[in-house]
């Protein structure tokens, strides 16, 4: 978030309204609180700036690093949208380095517990032959 240019006192309003976050769910008159531990907020208006403010850093390391080479100039290793992440490699190999590298970026951010919540039947690896006379496609 300090990335993002924002003065002090916006930086800790923001990092106050995550502290110490409850709800409370009623059924039928009875109620029962729940400790909210991890994410950010659901519907809150902050949260496509905070997800974002976590998300750019680590799409620009990507960036950097040679994921499906298109040509001796050219590779892209990976495609952002809303929450969602594909990493891109020519090769096994590769496709790993860049899993890898997230892992280490968003255990850096303490949000590494979120991949458990990864949805596995939103998830795969693909793998498609012939892109190119010599390549394969790794998503």
């Amino acid at each position: 978030m300090r990335r993002l240019g924002l003065p002090k006192v916006v930086l800790e309003s923001i990092m106050h309204s995550y502290k110490d976050l409850s709800t409370t769910i009623e059924n039928s008159g009875s109620s029962t609180d729940i400790s909210l531990m991890i994410a950010v907020k659901q519907g809150d208006p902050l949260s496509p700036i905070i997800f974002n403010a976590i998300m750019d850093p680590l799409l620009e390391q990507l960036q950097h690093m040679k994921g499906y080479v298109i040509d001796d100039s050219h590779s892209l290793s990976a495609l952002a949208f809303a929450d969602d992440l594909i990493l891109l490699a020519t090769t096994k190999d590769t496709a790993q380095r860049l899993f890898r590298h997230t892992v280490s970026f968003l255990n850096d951010f303490g949000c590494a517990s979120q991949l458990r919540n990864a949805h596995p039947s939103k998830s795969c690896i693909l793998r498609i032959y012939g892109v190119s006379p010599t390549q394969n496609f790794f998503w």
